[in-house]
């Protein structure tokens, strides 16, 4: 997937580590907008900071065009320490997110691998700040998904797929050969 910051309209912008995800929308999120997930950790965007970890980005579509769209934002925050998973697809996040793990109190907070996340952008940094995400048998989810809020400006495109553009212009150069062919063979 190709994924690119639309140009910035003004100064507000998410970024992560080094990363420019996006322009800030004034827009609320709403149901109508695709979704873009942040899930950390991740191998797909490495940090160069050691403290920091990497992130990766899941889309739960792609726009028809290649223009910048407004995309609704997720955090998405890998709990269980033995989830080991680099998420590439919407519905893996939401079967990791149904699924549970024992976080007993030998776990200490900086072993969840989404600490820094977890730290940054929900200010949460400790295990009994989590409790709220507790299920009623005390488990938690082996993956967090959270709103963030935010919408962000952004363009996405499948590179296997070619761009709807190069599509229509070369099936209209094919067309036109075709039935030139045609009208030569007729003669």
């Amino acid at each position: 997937m190709h994924f690119a910051p639309a140009p910035a309209e003004s100064g507000r912008a998410l970024v992560l580590g080094e990363m420019l995800l996006g322009p800030l929308s004034d827009q609320k999120p709403n149901d109508h907008r695709p979704n873009l997930y942040v899930v950390c950790p991740g191998k797909q965007y490495p940090s160069d900071q050691e403290r920091d970890v990497g992130f990766n980005v899941v889309l739960n579509s792609l726009p028809r065009s290649e223009e910048p769209v407004n995309w609704d934002v997720y955090w998405a925050i890998v709990l269980d320490p033995a989830l080991d998973i680099s998420f590439q697809s919407e519905r893996d996040l939401l079967l990791a997110a149904q699924d549970a793990f024992e976080a007993g109190d030998e776990l200490n907070f900086d072993e969840i691998p989404g600490a820094a996340l977890l730290q940054e952008k929900l200010h949460i940094s400790s295990i009994s700040e989590l409790a709220s995400f507790r299920r009623p048998d005390g488990t938690l989810p082996r993956l967090l998904i959270v709103p963030s809020h935010l919408v962000i400006r952004a363009a996405a495109a499948d590179p296997d797929t070619p761009p709807a553009s190069r599509l229509s212009r070369a099936w209209s150069h094919f067309s036109r050969h075709k039935n030139s062919a045609e009208a030569q063979n007729a003669k």
